[in-house]
């Protein structure tokens, strides 16, 4: 058996360690990005569509641009879409990446390759249109709620993954606006 000051000084020990990796957590996070993104929630949407004859679709219309925090050209490999719920142990990812996607570049909405990625060479990049197409089940489709969110992920050269989410404020509304998690 354990004296009460053992008891305490596990206790105490086990807690440090719990604050060592919470501090690890913040530095990780407090580290300085090359690159960061950037959704414009007002102007992108999200709506349910009909892909052949019965087979419901996610549209998801996504603004975005890079900023960059160095002085150098910062390389975007890709940009990704998941499908997430919330649920009271945690975030649950359901479909882990869009089953397609297209990207269109402002200003002349012309469609872009992400194939060999992105460069962006300015503090602040021009706009671009992901269009993320999620594939859904028509039981998936009747689940859609509020606890239903998108988490859209860039991954960068030399830099870890980074993402954002963002609920669909309504699932039956036609295009319906988002709102940053």
């Amino acid at each position: 058996m354990y004296s009460e000051d053992q008891w305490t000084a596990l206790k105490n020990g086990y807690e440090l360690n719990q604050l060592r990796t919470r501090i690890q957590d913040l530095q990780e996070a407090l580290k300085p990005r090359k690159l960061i993104f950037h959704i414009d929630e007002q102007q992108s949407q999200v709506h349910l569509e009909r892909a052949g004859k019965d087979t419901p679709r996610i549209k998801a219309q996504i603004r975005l641009r890079c900023e960059r925090a160095i002085s150098e050209s910062v390389a975007v490999k890709s940009f990704h879409a998941a499908l997430c719920r919330e649920t009271t142990e945690g975030d649950v990812i359901l479909i882990e990446q869009e089953t397609s996607q297209v990207v269109w570049a402002e200003p002349g909405m012309n469609m872009v390759s992400m194939d060999n990625g992105w460069t962006i060479d300015e503090p602040l990049s021009l706009y671009r249109w992901f269009i993320f197409f999620f594939d859904i089940s028509n039981r998936l489709e009747a689940k859609l709620s509020r606890e239903y969110f998108i988490r859209i992920t860039m991954t960068a050269v030399a830099q870890d993954a980074r993402s954002m989410d963002f609920y669909v404020d309504s699932w039956t509304y036609s295009n319906s606006p988002i709102t940053l998690r």
